[in-house]
């Protein structure tokens, strides 16, 4: 019998540069599932249950790829939120999240898109930091978006970051009504017991 065990599927994005903690973030992020690796290219699939609603969620990270202008419209097709991750004992990351704005802006094909400023390495590598909760607050409010702070070995900080940023898509009726689309290309079937996915399309949207 064909169900669907989730209502809602978004595709997000983890960008900012190298060395920040994007693969770590990623790890806890994952639970239980597996990361899948494709050109450079980190992926895994998440669910999360918020406002009642089961959302699946395709979490990429662009890894090794950030100075490939060729790849990079394709990998940012089709999301709809953004996490802008910076590390803050390390200043040049931070001084990038503008020029990663403006990529974002250049190849993000939603025009509805959501995004939120990640600041990673808080509290572990307190003794060592440059930017400071306050600068990180004020660059959010300026450029309009949500501000949090995690330490990437704490998946429970990274499940908040992920649910602020899910529902500001959520109040966008425009991005749940497309996620609601896109859903419906996937098939659920039980399979021994459980449920088993048979995906129509894996990566790019």
């Amino acid at each position: 019998m064909m169900a669907m065990n989730y209502h809602l599927l978004f595709k997000i994005l983890l960008v900012g540069d190298r060395e920040v903690g994007k693969a770590a973030i990623l790890h806890p992020a994952a639970g239980d599932s597996p990361l899948t690796s494709s050109i450079g290219v980190n992926f895994l699939k998440r669910k999360l249950e918020l406002d009642g609603k089961r959302i699946k969620l395709q979490i990429w990270n662009i890894a090794g790829q950030e100075s490939s202008q060729a790849l990079t419209p394709s990998y940012y097709h089709g999301a709809q939120g953004f996490m802008l991750a910076y590390d803050v004992t390390d200043k040049t990351s931070y001084d990038k999240i503008p020029e990663w704005l403006r990529i974002i802006e250049d190849y993000a094909s939603e025009e509805d898109f959501q995004k939120i400023l990640v600041a990673n390495k808080c509290r572990c590598h307190e003794r060592n930091r440059v930017v400071t909760k306050k600068e990180g607050e004020a660059f959010a409010r300026e450029y309009g978006m949500r501000y949090t702070e995690i330490n990437d070995l704490q998946s429970s900080e990274i499940d908040d970051a992920l649910k602020l940023l899910i529902q500001d898509i959520l109040s966008n009726a425009g991005s749940t009504q497309k996620a609601q689309e896109k859903s419906e290309d996937y098939d659920i079937h039980e399979e021994d017991g459980g449920h088993k996915m048979k995906e129509k399309e894996l990566l790019l949207g």
